[in-house]
């Protein structure tokens, strides 16, 4: 659902349909009428979607690993872990504050 993907990766729901637009319209996902409420969009990968999804995945996990290569194992855990209490702390401050 467009309302529940744009809480989860922090933007609101106006800009997330238009995304979801673009999306579509490239062939990359799918909005179907959800069977239980028709008024409830539900979303899914296109198969080219996927297939995009599996050919960027190995390198935004190499830029991730360069990112934190400077850190030690032990501090690269502990960097995550900081960040994570500094979004969670500052959720009520952003512009599409995810439900926790």
């Amino acid at each position: 659902m467009q309302s529940t993907l744009a809480r989860s990766i922090g933007l609101d729901t106006s800009t997330i349909a238009g995304v979801i637009d673009r999306l579509e319209t490239r062939g990359l996902m799918l909005r179907k009428a959800s069977p239980e409420d028709r008024r409830v969009r539900r979303l899914s990968l296109a198969p080219e979607g996927r297939a995009l999804l599996a050919a960027t995945l190995p390198s935004v996990l190499r830029a991730q690993q360069r990112m934190l290569e400077p850190l030690a194992p032990g501090e690269r855990a502990e960097f995550m872990r900081m960040l994570r209490v500094l979004v969670t702390a500052n959720n009520d401050l952003s512009r599409a504050p995810s439900e926790a």
